[in-house]
């Protein structure tokens, strides 16, 4: 019987059916939250996270708190549980039925701990088999070519002949295409104007909102706008194609290092490199001198900045080098052929002077080499906290990407443009980084054992005694101990059973005697 000075969440349940039970999905019955409700001093003020659902910082702070004999001992059995981690996850699936179709009839009873909110753990069990969304086309999504290539088709009005390039379209199906891509960002409108403030709690969810945003922030940028409506100054986009060459030649430098060992299977330099076709380009924009021009051989800051990152990412971890390749080539060719049409027209082009960026001329079929890329991506085998990292990056190559533009707005006397902090890029990267540190820091144990927040003091009620260290105290013990009459001070048992301690009680006695 648990007693009043015991916390039900402390003692392990490695012997008992529950923590033996075949299913995955285990759950901690009404009766025993009731006892733990009742008895755990913890939740005497209400549940101690409910502060803590935004907050990672706050969260990892109060499990830091949680003794380490609430956690599955290290090495134990292999299905050796706790009540603290049963309720864990009860909490988890209780606040993951809130505002769904699959919560149960009974799912807002009494008896169940209901976190306001939601789960503050459910950023930590995203989801990745169960994704809607594949890693290929997450990525995919966090490129700004391919935004841009996509917006540009829904205002553009060219209707040429396309005959020139690999693939033929009838005006027919892509006005759906467009149709079906105005739908679709009318919706991710609606939905981040509804829900700026809820949480995510999969993996698809989360591409899904950050996509939105993605959207979103492209289209807030005066360069991009004006671009895809055909407006496109002249000498902004010379210097878009100067920063172009310098991002891809950083980029396929160090593909040519990293790709061969970390993803051979996306590794496709014939097909795809873009630094000679830049190379054209920038002879016919700049002139053929152009390699002896400073503005030409001096990247601007944002480009200098997007350089950096895909250094250091190389040095501490090339397979990231993958969401950087896949978002720019995947959204180059998603894309290109619209902004390409759209360049031409706008800047009064012949042919594809001036727009080799744009032409992959060693893949016949661009739909048939994305189709493959994809499938290529998705058949790495990747652990969750990498496709985390890579959806990171993705996330921090776009913005990176967006501070280019925001940069050419600044160059182009925009008012009130200005070229967000690159700390507000790399962020993305450093919070998931931060979150998985704290899930395998709650999966793996405390390095640590904090002090119980219960407010007991004395011997730990949590504590599991060993016969080692029963051994070691009583070694302890048998070298000596305090003098009297110091002793009281921390053993009153022993200060009790000395024999001066009852002289002393004797003679003071026999005083009090012989005062009456």
């Amino acid at each position: 019987m648990t007693t009043s000075h015991t916390c039900p969440y402390a003692a392990a349940l490695s012997d008992d059916e529950t923590s033996q039970h075949s299913s995955p999905h285990r759950s901690i019955s009404p009766t025993q939250l009731s006892l733990a409700r009742g008895k755990c001093p913890a939740f005497q003020n209400a549940c101690p996270f409910r502060e803590a659902a935004d907050n990672p910082e706050k969260l990892r702070d109060i499990m830091k708190t949680v003794p380490t004999s609430h956690f599955p001992r290290v090495g134990g059995e292999k299905n050796t549980t706790t009540p603290f981690q049963l309720a864990m996850e009860h909490v988890h699936n209780v606040s993951s039925w809130l505002g769904t179709k699959k919560a149960p009839a009974d799912a807002e009873k009494a008896d169940q701990f209901l976190i306001q909110g939601g789960c503050p753990f459910k950023s930590f069990h995203k989801s990745h088999s169960s994704s809607d969304k594949n890693l290929a086309v997450a990525m995919e999504e966090y490129s700004l070519a391919a935004i841009m290539g996509n917006l540009g088709a829904s205002f553009s009005e060219d209707e040429e002949d396309a005959g020139g390039e690999q693939e033929e379209q009838s005006s027919n199906d892509q006005e759906s295409k467009n149709q079906a891509y105005r739908t679709l960002l009318e919706k991710a409108e609606d939905e981040i104007q509804q829900s700026t403030a809820s949480q995510v709690s999969t993996l698809s969810q989360a591409l899904k909102s950050g996509t939105a945003e993605s959207h979103t922030a492209a289209e807030n940028v005066h360069f991009v706008k004006n671009f895809i409506k055909g407006i496109i100054d002249r000498e902004l986009y010379m210097e878009l194609v100067t920063g172009l060459y310098h991002t891809y030649l950083t980029l396929e430098k160090l593909l040519e290092v990293h790709g061969p060992s970390y993803f051979p299977s996306l590794h496709f330099p014939k097909e795809l490199s873009r630094t000679e076709a830049l190379r054209e380009d920038m002879e016919f924009w700049h002139g053929i001198n152009w390699e002896s021009k400073p503005e030409c051989r001096t990247p601007s800051p944002a480009v200098k900045d997007y350089m950096d990152r895909m250094e250091e990412v190389g040095r501490i971890d090339p397979l990231l080098l993958l969401s950087h390749a896949y978002t720019r080539y995947l959204g180059d060719l998603s894309g290109g052929k619209v902004l390409s049409r759209i360049a031409r027209r706008a800047l009064q082009l012949d042919g594809y002077n001036g727009l080799q960026f744009y032409q992959f001329e060693s893949i016949s079929s661009y739909k048939v080499f994305k189709d493959m890329y994809r499938s290529a991506l998705d058949s790495l085998r990747l652990e969750p906290d990498q496709i985390g990292r890579l959806v990171a990056e993705a996330n921090v190559a776009f913005a990176l990407n967006m501070r280019v533009f925001e940069e050419l707005d600044v160059s182009g006397g925009v008012p009130g443009a200005r070229v967000r902090d690159v700390r507000e890029a790399l962020i993305y990267y450093d919070r998931e980084i931060e979150e998985q540190k704290f899930k395998n820091d709650v999966i793996n144990g405390l390095d640590e054992e904090a002090k119980c927040p219960f407010g007991f003091t004395g011997p730990n009620p949590h504590e599991v005694h060993s016969a080692e260290k029963k051994v070691k105290v009583a070694e302890t013990t048998s070298a000596g101990r305090c003098p009297w009459p110091f002793v009281v001070f921390h053993d009153p048992k022993t200060f009790a059973k000395d024999w001066h301690t009852w002289a002393l009680i004797g003679l003071s006695l026999g005083w009090v005697w012989s005062k009456l």
